[in-house]
């Protein structure tokens, strides 16, 4: 199954910990920032936090759980957290679960493992905690004629995954919201939680869930392939950025 985490900007530090927590349980996080790129998506999107936000409920279609991670026992939530929670919440989706940082640190870290259930919430209960001012502001930005990007997968070698930066934007350009695998799973967080069968399960179930699909190559482009080139990759674009004559000569 897969989960959307969600979480408060400040804590961008402790992503990985989250990940790491999320497969620990036996589930696959889908993380937004991981996913966009926090500076990819927004300057893509010309500095809009509503677009931004969008891209980030189409990466949250996918889940089929919604897990918040908070510092403290307040659910003042940040208004980016609180748009997905509505969006979630809205389109009657799965469990929501509520995690707390210190519990996550001494669950991973001190391996005091708790029931898994305990932290499932009731939606109606948790609306309840919730600043009703800032839900009707942002429902108005969650209207019926929202438009969600389509998500597209990136069948990206490892070799060419340096460019991967240059592949988001470029998906941003011509309107679809990026999925690579590496971004969902690192191969570290593979190695230390997965085996290569469940990964292949994995990545085989990610393919069904989003809208397209594209290889990407070095200069061919066409119907489900995009170039590196096309990416506007520097190497692949400009004859001088090579910095001696053998490397020019490799192309």
């Amino acid at each position: 199954m897969f989960v959307y985490t969600s979480y408060d900007g400040d804590l961008i530090s402790k992503i990985d910990t989250f990940i790491a927590f999320v497969l620990s349980k036996g589930f696959i996080p889908l993380n937004p920032t991981k996913m966009l790129g926090y500076y990819d998506s927004t300057i893509a999107h010309s500095n809009s936090k509503k677009e931004a936000m969008i891209d980030c409920l189409a990466i949250e279609n996918l889940a089929d759980e919604f897990w918040i991670f908070l510092d403290n026992n307040s659910f003042e939530l940040p208004e980016g957290v609180l748009m997905e929670l509505i969006y979630w919440i809205n389109n009657d989706k799965g469990n929501i679960r509520v995690f707390h940082v210190s519990d996550v640190h001494e669950e991973l870290f001190n391996k005091n493992e708790k029931n898994r259930s305990e932290n499932i919430v009731d939606k109606l209960e948790l609306i309840k905690k919730l600043n009703n001012e800032k839900i009707e502001e942002l429902s108005e930005h969650l209207s019926n004629e929202l438009y969600l990007r389509k998500t597209i997968f990136i069948d990206i070698e490892d070799k060419y995954y340096k460019y991967i930066d240059w592949i988001k934007i470029y998906s941003f350009s011509q309107n679809f919201v990026p999925i690579d695998i590496k971004s969902v799973i690192s191969d570290f967080f593979l190695n230390k939680y997965l085996s290569n069968d469940e990964y292949a399960s994995i990545l085989e179930k990610l393919k069904g869930k989003v809208d397209d699909y594209v290889k990407i190559t070095e200069y061919n482009s066409g119907n489900n392939f995009w170039s590196l080139k096309d990416a506007n990759v520097p190497k692949y674009t400009s004859s001088s950025w090579a910095l001696t004559k053998t490397e020019q000569l490799k192309g």
